[in-house]
């Protein structure tokens, strides 16, 4: 066995939370901090065309002047959304992890509805337990 051989739903996927676009940021952060997480998706009609998270936050609100409840979340949401599905393995995300700097990717199972998100950490901590588990990997 080594680390080719495990995928994406292997991993904890964390709660699908969503956000109608023309909210404000003020909205989008009360909504995170409730659940306690720290991305949630910004979609228009359910349909998930972005994700706002707490890195966006920051860079906006040191750039902007604006009071966050005034401003739309659709404003400030990373976008194009980067995903992966359930069935590509670990080394996939892991890429895109590594090349674009991001730290949370939306997950789609085969129909592209997207199902849950994988984030860094928690990917980092999957592959931690695998390799006491399996120190040979």
């Amino acid at each position: 066995m080594d680390l080719s051989s495990f995928k994406v739903s292997n991993f904890v996927l964390e709660e699908n939370l969503c956000i109608d676009g023309e909210k404000s940021v003020k909205d989008a952060i009360e909504l995170m901090a409730e659940h306690g997480v720290g991305h949630i998706l910004v979609c228009t009609k359910e349909n998930p065309h972005g994700i706002f998270t707490e890195r966006d936050f920051l860079v906006n609100s040191a750039r902007s002047v604006s009071d966050i409840s005034t401003i739309p979340v659709n404003r400030w949401a990373s976008r194009p959304m980067r995903t992966v599905q359930l069935d590509d393995f670990v080394q996939v995300a892991l890429d895109i992890f590594s090349e674009s700097g991001i730290r949370r990717l939306p997950v789609t199972d085969a129909e592209r509805n997207i199902v849950g998100v994988c984030t860094l950490q928690s990917l980092l901590i999957g592959l931690e337990q695998l390799m006491k588990h399996y120190p040979k990997l």
